[in-house]
């Protein structure tokens, strides 16, 4: 065998001889591979009928042979899957600009697709910054770190120059690489700029040992292209994320809930800003996920309401603002303004909703409280006009009555006569209750404590109330001192009284009175264990002639009444109540600074009487003063302290009972003789030896003036005091 039939055996390609008429003559071995016969079964076939039965693709070429042709074919199914993979890697690319990743990491991530598809030792990606005249490092394989970040003026190394100047092949890049890479060249590089339209904001840089191919270099432009328009998409969601992630942070700052409905009856929300877990306590997900969460917030008493004129709006496709009431997360009620803007229909052609919500619940408690007001304001003005008149007419009653019992005898008409009087003088005291519900009575004014108003007013409250209601009266253990009038603050107590009395009857129960201070102001509280109230009752309760008591049992003014003068003294007053739970009253009043008494007398000595008991320590006053004493007195240690802080050596005896709420005698005595050691002392008590010895007494060290005493001894003992 000559050395071209040697050459034709071993070749890697088929090789035939053609006829002009496209007839297969000869074949070589490898045609028998590729098509599956041998050669005396080619021999006689046309060659397009065994192209077209090929199951791989085929690539052939002629050459002419006299009268003959030679056809050379080849086998393209490695090259097809090589490409085929190439253009798999072309599509990862793709892959990665869909995922949300930051810029850098996107840049990063794309780089392993074209090393694999160009069978690359080295790939880089340098980017423009804005405005600049250079490119940076942004992503690099085959390279030392320290390249990431370096700068490239445009012109200028490898990839400043395809940047500035379009691609290029470097079959000796070590004399134009840029200073970092210079150890780590490949033989040959090969570039593309990264363009977005005209602009060129990059380069795309490869490297290997191989020289590259037309095909590579095609392939490396559709990975530029590619690696561009990803650039685009990862610039544009970034801007989008920053706008998206500014508008959620500017919807939270809303005092308020934003919110997005595709459904016409609101059953779900498609978005809810996070204002509805703030003002509600209830997540967004709740309105998003929850079929007809939002209906189910509405008050049961709106809800109708509310939905029917929500469905009248929308089915009209106008804009309407709703009010109604909520239930919270934490159990409080509030009321809400929803304003609704019924946008128009999306390509599905369906209509979407978009709104806020605002929290408007201190605004409808003010106007409720100004209508409350001006009915008040009315009414009262018409009780003060009726009771004067009706007072006019009660003073002819009750004079004309006194003078014709001046001229009845008989016992029977007399008695007549006390009937008329005792009526007129029952209907006198409701016009006082209507004259100070109208503000016309005229009030006096003077400096009280209001814990001694309350415990003197003790036992005829417990006169007023049933005998199987238990009633505690806690006057507290320091003077309250307000100034104002105390007789209209009896009636307030007393009003409160009756009205809890009303609320426990025929089933017993507990009532406390209790004083208290907080801060500027004076705490009257009153507290009953009866029926308690609903929402609506309370919020009538102050209301003139609202009762909820039988007819002929109230005439609605007590309450009211109540309501005007704690206003009148610059005070307010709460009602907490909630049916079968009970009620009380809060009755806040401004205090009074303690007024300074006139400087004493030289010849005229000073006596502090402290003494919890309010009926003894004005029995000690009135005796010592009739004496010519100058007395002060305090129910407790810590007001006597006060008294003593703003006396001083003014004091010349100090007379203290021993066991007193809050702070004791000998707990006094020993405050005071830190600041005061020469002040005079004497204590008084009813308790026997053994009691007082509890409580660190010792009657052999000290001045005792022992209870019961009698006017005459405590004259006796004070004197003595005084002289000594």
């Amino acid at each position: 065998m000559n050395f071209a039939a040697a050459v034709i055996e071993a070749a890697p390609d088929g090789i035939m001889l053609v006829s002009r008429e496209g007839v297969v003559e000869l074949a070589n071995p490898r045609a028998e591979q590729l098509f599956g016969h041998s050669a005396g079964e080619l021999a006689g076939r046309r060659l397009d009928a065994l192209i077209e039965e090929a199951a791989f693709p085929i690539d052939i070429a002629h050459s002419a042979l006299g009268e003959r042709v030679i056809a050379i074919v080849r086998d393209m199914s490695p090259w097809q899957e090589r490409e085929t993979e190439r253009l798999r890697k072309l599509q990862d690319v793709s892959d990665v600009a869909l995922r949300s990743l930051d810029p850098d990491a996107l840049l990063d991530a794309m780089l392993d697709p074209v090393s694999a598809a160009l069978s690359v030792t080295m790939v880089a990606v340098s980017m423009r910054d804005t405005g600049e005249e250079q490119i940076r490092v942004r992503a690099a394989r085959g390279l030392p770190d320290g390249v990431i970040g370096w700068p490239i003026t445009l012109g200028e190394g490898v990839s400043g120059r395809i940047a500035a100047r379009g691609p290029r092949v470097y079959h000796e890049p070590a004399k134009v690489v840029e200073a970092p890479w210079n150890e780590h060249v490949p033989a040959e590089l090969m570039g593309v700029p990264l363009m977005l339209g005209e602009d060129t904001i990059g380069a795309l840089v490869v490297g290997r040992t191989d020289p590259f191919s037309e095909a590579d270099s095609a392939l490396l432009e559709r990975f530029a292209e590619r690696i561009a328009r990803a650039i685009a998409q990862g610039r544009a969601s970034s801007l989008a994320r920053q706008a998206e992630s500014r508008l959620r942070d500017i919807l939270d700052d809303v005092a308020g809930i934003v919110w997005e409905a595709e459904d016409l009856s609101r059953r779900r929300h498609t978005f809810v800003s996070s204002g509805a877990d703030a003002l509600l306590g209830h997540p967004a997900s709740d309105w998003t996920e929850t079929d007809g969460f939002w209906a189910s917030l509405i008050d049961s008493a709106d809800r109708e309401e509310t939905l029917s004129r929500a469905a009248e709006a929308i089915a009209e496709g106008r804009d309407h603002e709703l009010e109604y009431r909520v239930r919270t997360a934490d159990g409080r009620t509030l009321w809400l303004r929803d304003r609704v803007h019924v946008l128009g229909e999306d390509e599905g052609g369906a209509t979407r909703l978009r709104g806020l919500i605002v929290d408007v619940t201190e605004r409808r408690e003010l106007e409720v409280n100004f209508l409350q007001a001006q009915k008040m304001q009315a009414v009262g003005q018409l009780a003060g006009g009726v009771a004067h008149d009706f007072n006019n007419m009660l003073t002819a009653i009750l004079g004309y009555s006194g003078l014709l019992a001046q001229r009845v005898t008989d016992a029977a008409g007399r008695e007549d006569l006390a009937e008329i009087e005792r009526a007129a003088k029952r209907a006198q005291g409701l016009t006082e209750q209507l004259l100070s519900f109208s503000r016309r009575q005229i009030p006096r004014t003077e400096l009280f404590d209001l814990g001694e108003l309350v415990a003197g007013l003790e036992p005829m409250l417990r006169r007023l109330i049933d005998e199987d209601i238990e009633l505690a009266v806690e006057p507290g253990g320091r003077t309250v001192l307000l100034e104002g009038d105390p007789g209209r603050l009896e009636q307030v107590l007393v009003n409160l009284v009756i009205n809890a009395r009303d609320a426990m009857a025929g089933g017993g129960g507990t009532l406390a009175v209790t004083v208290e201070t907080e801060g500027p102001e004076a705490l009257l509280r009153v507290r009953d264990s009866g029926i308690g109230m609903d929402e609506a009752t309370k919020a009538r309760v102050f209301e003139p002639f609202f009762t909820t008591k039988p007819p002929g049992k109230g005439t609605g003014l007590g309450l009211s009444t109540v309501y005007s003068i704690v206003d009148t003294a610059g005070g307010r007053i709460t009602v907490e109540s909630a049916p079968g739970e009970g009620t009380e009253f809060c009755v806040a009043l401004p205090l009074s600074a303690p007024q300074l008494e006139p400087a004493p007398e030289p010849d005229r000595p000073t006596v502090l009487i402290v003494e919890d008991e309010l009926a003894l320590r004005k029995l000690v006053r009135r005796v010592l003063e009739a004496d010519g004493k100058r007395v002060l007195d305090a129910a407790d240690g810590h007001a006597a302290l006060a008294v003593l802080e703003r006396e001083g050596d003014a004091i010349d005896l100090l007379i203290t009972d021993v066991v007193m709420p809050g702070m004791n005698g000998p707990e006094l005595v020993e405050r005071v003789a830190e600041r005061w050691p020469g002040l005079h002392v004497i204590f008084s008590s009813g308790y026997t030896d053994s009691r007082l010895a509890g409580r660190g007494f010792d009657e052999d060290k000290v001045e005792l003036l022992r209870k019961p005493y009698t006017v005459d001894e405590l004259r006796r003992r004070v004197e003595q005091a005084l002289a000594a």
